[in-house]
């Protein structure tokens, strides 16, 4: 949390015959949200690595997560700034550069809105991996990163949105 960012990734695993909605609530003002969903994880241990990082100005970084478990793994990165969808959105410089979703409220001062972005990539290699952005709008913002498990040689592994 910076300013009125709040920034969070939730993990579940849904079996196939189940059907989730998903319905965010609790949170006074204004919120947005972007959805992953990630095939081919293990059942049990699936999320390995994650790190946070809050401050203020152009360039959010979570920072480098600790070396992965293992060398197959999603990561998914996120950055929440205070501020409106028409704010620049800069550029994904960390590792995390694939599948973008950017989504933001809009009306009223910048102080008032909230924007997220979200990005994913599919490694092949262990590493400490970060989500970085740069050039966005001067802004409050909470940068995160965690990285997951993919179940080896068993299933490709791939995430959608």
């Amino acid at each position: 949390n910076a300013g009125n960012v709040v920034a969070a990734i939730y993990s579940q695993i849904i079996p196939k015959s189940i059907t989730r909605n998903i319905r965010v609530e609790g949170a006074n003002g204004a919120q947005t949200i972007a959805v992953y969903k990630i095939s081919g994880t293990p059942l049990t241990g699936y999320l390995d690595k994650t790190k946070t990082a809050i401050g203020s100005g152009q360039e959010p970084s979570s920072t480098d997560t600790a070396t992965t478990t293992q060398p197959r793994e999603a990561l998914i990165g996120v950055i929440g700034t205070e501020g409106p969808d028409g704010d620049a959105a800069g550029t994904w410089n960390g590792d995390t550069t694939e599948n973008n979703q950017r989504l933001g409220t809009t009306g009223g001062g910048a102080a008032t809105n909230i924007t997220v972005a979200a990005a994913t990539k599919i490694v092949t290699a262990t590493g400490a991996y970060s989500a970085d952005k740069t050039a966005i709008e001067a802004r409050d913002w909470a940068a995160l990163i965690a990285t997951y498990k993919l179940a080896n040689p068993v299933s490709k592994g791939y995430i959608s949105w």
